[in-house]
């Protein structure tokens, strides 16, 4: 049977409704239970209308992550600032779309329609997650990958926080904060730890290494100010947690420097995959007790992009004996071409999940996965 064809909105969409994807789910939920998976949704795509089938798919969706035995949930609540589909605590995106490109303008319209509601998706999936004892993070990233998604206001009453486009490896289609200024992590920082107070998610979820810079080529104390603003979030959500009476989770999902090569390669200027480039001390915030997952990058999907090698005992060395637990990150599993792509796919998940304390999927519907893990099961050979 052949994955559907599409993003990964179109494999989840399938994976809700048709019988095979639920077949194929149920022949892989044991397995797939074993990999210790947590799984990511970066909350861009047409649930459907909030009064009729959108609550329902989200539920499902969440549903799916129970029944093949996911370990957790990151929602994302969007890019920085103008938070996507948390109403109580930021501006809607629906309110600052600058593109007319008819998808964006659909999405825009489906956001108005939760607002008319009084819902927003992380509501459901929040509530739903925690029907099943599922742990769910509030992720978000910390500049705007996505300029044409709306920028909110706080970017236009402070340009002088703005990096010029020249140090953005993705301008014109980024627009990145220097974090630099105490003003722009005391603000990241509020809006962060705001959705916590307001939502019953488990925590945080910092998305690194996709929406970078972070800072101007030259600044000299990169590893400070990232560092001090890591630890302002700590603070905050110890502070939130003796309110709610339970661990607050930070979490984090980077690159290191030989995987972010291979997988991301021609996307960034070489010097953009030293991690000291960006201030990331990945081993000094293990260390300091500030993370409790960091997300390593070890695969991507897309065009071009394939498997990265598996060099993360550097860090599972590092984590030894610590709070901090390894995870190792695959991007859009589903959009690999051929079997012997799929056949690497599978191989790299079941090395990385034996090398780390699990496998962080983003953007990968768990039915699309068991599909692939089908397709890529060798087959034993019958004999007359």
């Amino acid at each position: 049977m052949k994955l559907p064809t599409g993003d990964w909105g179109e494999h989840l969409r399938w994976s809700l409704t048709d019988p095979e994807a639920r077949a194929a789910l149920a022949r892989q939920a044991q397995a797939m239970a074993g990999l210790q998976v947590w799984y990511d949704n970066d909350g861009l795509w047409d649930w459907g209308e909030p009064r009729r089938e959108g609550p329902r798919h989200l539920q499902q969706m969440v549903d799916q992550y129970a029944a093949v035995g996911a370990r957790g949930v990151v929602w994302g609540c969007g890019n920085n600032l103008a938070w996507s589909y948390t109403p109580r605590v930021q501006e809607w995106w629906c309110d600052r779309v600058t593109s007319t490109e008819p998808g964006l303008a659909h999405l825009a319209a489906r956001q108005r329609q939760w607002r008319a509601c009084g819902l927003a998706p992380l509501d459901v999936v929040a509530d739903r997650a925690l029907s099943h004892r599922l742990p769910i993070l509030a992720g978000f990233r910390l500049n705007r990958y996505f300029v044409s998604h709306g920028v909110e206001s706080w970017f236009g009453t402070h340009p002088q926080f703005v990096l010029p486009a020249c140090y953005c490896p993705l301008a014109p289609i980024q627009q990145s904060l220097d974090l630099a200024a105490a003003e722009v992590r005391d603000h990241l920082a509020a809006t962060a730890l705001d959705v916590v107070a307001h939502y019953p998610v488990s925590g945080l979820h910092l998305e690194l290494m996709r929406a970078i810079p972070f800072f101007a080529p030259g600044e000299p104390e990169k590893r400070r100010h990232l560092t001090d603003f890591l630890a302002q979030l700590r603070a905050g959500l110890d502070r939130l947690e003796q309110r709610r009476g339970q661990r607050l989770e930070l979490s984090l999902w980077s690159g290191t420097e030989t995987n972010y090569q291979v997988i991301r390669r021609g996307l960034f200027p070489p010097e953009f995959m030293a991690l000291e480039y960006h201030g990331i001390d990945l081993e000094g915030w293990i260390a300091a007790g500030l993370v409790d997952r960091l997300m390593l990058s070890c695969w991507s999907g897309g065009p071009g992009r394939r498997g990265a090698p598996v060099n993360l005992l550097r860090w599972v060395r590092a984590a030894h004996g610590t709070q901090t637990r390894i995870l190792g990150e695959f991007d859009n599993v589903t959009e690999v071409p051929d079997p012997p792509s799929l056949a690497e796919a599978e191989r790299h998940l079941r090395e990385v999940a034996s090398l780390t304390d699990g496998l962080y999927l983003f953007n990968t519907p768990p039915a699309s996965l068991a599909l692939l893990l089908d397709n890529a099961a060798p087959t034993t050979p019958s004999h007359a």
